[in-house]
C-alpha cells in the first residue's frame, strides 16, 4: 500500500465513516414469543391483526409453557404490538393465574425451548399484588435489531390487563401493501362485498390445491418471503394437506349469512368471524380453519390480506 494510500484509509477511519450493518435475513432468523401462561386467556396483535384465531385468545385452565413463531406478523420497520391478558373468573382448584412472555429472536432452525435464551428483546411478567388489578409488567432487553419503544401499561375496570408498544424490526420483512388502503366503513355494501369475496375464497379452495394456490397467491407469498422459502415450499408445509386426498379433510359447506364482519389493522382489514373457511376429517375428527383477511383497494376490489 503506497503512503497516499494509507494515509486516504486512516483519514476514512478517523473521519468516522458509519458502516451500517444490513438487516437480518428472514431465512435466517426467527422472530417470536416465548409465553409461560396460567389461568388466563392472551389476545395479542401486531399493527392490529390478531396473532390467534379472532374471538378464541391463546390460554388454559392450567399452564401452557410455548412459543410462538412470528416472522409473518411482522413488516420491516415499526410495528405496533397490544398484548391483552384476561385471568379465569374461576380458575381451577391448584391454578392460579401467572404470565409471563418474552419476545425475542433466534437463529432460524435452532431449538425453540422457551426461555432458554439469555438474550431478549422485551421480558413481560403479570403482577397481581396491587389492590387495583393486575398489571403487565415490561422490562427492557438487550438483544439488537428489535428496538422497543412507547411502552404502555394498564389495568382494566373488566379485571383485563393491557401492554402496548412499538418494536422496530431491523429484518429484511416485506412490507404489507393492505396498509395503504383506506380504512373501511361497516356499511351493508361493504358487508355484502366481504361475504362475497369469502364464497369466492371458499369456492377457490373447494375446487382443488390448483385453485387454492391462484386464490391465495399473493397472500402465500407473502408468507413465505417472511420466513426465506418459496411459495411453494410455504404452501407445501402448512396448506397442502387440507387438499390432498390421503388426508381426509373435506371443506365444510359455506353458510353465506354465518359470521359477524369485524375489522381489524386499524380499520383497513376486514374478516367474518368465525372464519367460515374450515375443513374437517370425519375419520379423525379433526378441524381446520383457515383464517384470512380481507381488504379493499382503490379500484374497490376486495382482496386478500398480504
Amino acid at each position: 500500500m503506497t503512503a497516499l494510500c494509507a494515509a486516504l484509509v486512516l483519514c476514512l477511519l478517523q473521519g468516522g465513516a458509519k458502516v451500517t450493518a444490513a438487516p437480518l435475513d428472514p431465512a435466517e432468523t426467527a422472530i417470536g414469543l416465548d409465553i409461560d401462561i396460567t389461568a388466563a386467556t392472551l389476545d395479542m396483535r401486531v399493527n392490529d391483526v390478531p396473532v390467534f384465531t379472532p374471538g378464541a385468545p391463546f390460554g388454559s385452565d392450567a399452564t401452557i409453557t410455548t412459543h410462538i413463531p412470528l416472522n409473518p406478523a411482522f413488516r420491516q420497520g415499526q410495528n405496533t404490538v397490544a398484548l391483552t391478558l384476561t385471568p379465569r373468573a374461576d380458575p381451577v382448584d391448584g391454578f392460579e393465574t401467572a404470565f409471563r412472555a418474552r419476545l425475542l429472536w433466534r437463529p432460524a432452525g435452532q431449538p425453540t425451548l422457551p426461555f432458554a435464551d439469555t438474550e431478549h428483546a422485551i421480558a413481560v411478567t403479570l403482577d397481581t399484588a396491587g389492590s387495583d388489578g393486575p398489571w403487565l409488567v415490561s422490562t427492557p432487553g438487550t438483544q439488537k435489531h428489535l428496538a422497543i419503544a412507547g411502552v404502555k401499561t394498564a389495568t382494566h375496570a373488566d379485571g383485563t390487563a393491557s401492554l402496548d408498544f412499538v418494536v422496530d424490526v431491523d429484518m429484511a420483512l416485506p412490507p404489507f401493501i393492505w396498509q395503504a388502503a383506506e380504512p373501511l366503513a361497516l356499511t351493508s355494501e361493504a358487508d355484502t362485498g366481504i361475504r362475497a369475496a369469502y364464497a369466492r375464497l371458499h369456492a377457490a379452495l373447494a375446487h382443488g390445491e390448483e385453485t387454492a394456490r391462484q386464490a391465495l397467491a399473493p397472500y402465500i407469498s407473502r408468507q413465505a418471503a417472511a420466513i426465506g422459502v418459496t411459495p411453494d415450499q410455504f404452501f407445501d408445509a402448512s396448506l397442502a394437506p387440507l387438499f390432498q386426498a390421503d388426508t381426509g379433510f373435506e371443506i365444510l359447506e359455506l353458510d353465506p349469512n354465518a359470521g359477524i364482519v369485524q375489522r381489524f389493522g386499524n380499520g383497513r382489514l376486514a374478516a367474518l368471524v368465525p372464519s367460515p373457511l374450515a375443513f374437517y376429517n370425519p375419520s379423525t375428527g379433526q378441524r381446520a380453519t383457515l383464517v384470512l383477511y380481507v381488504w379493499q383497494d382503490a379500484k374497490g376490489d376486495w382482496r386478500v390480506i398480504h
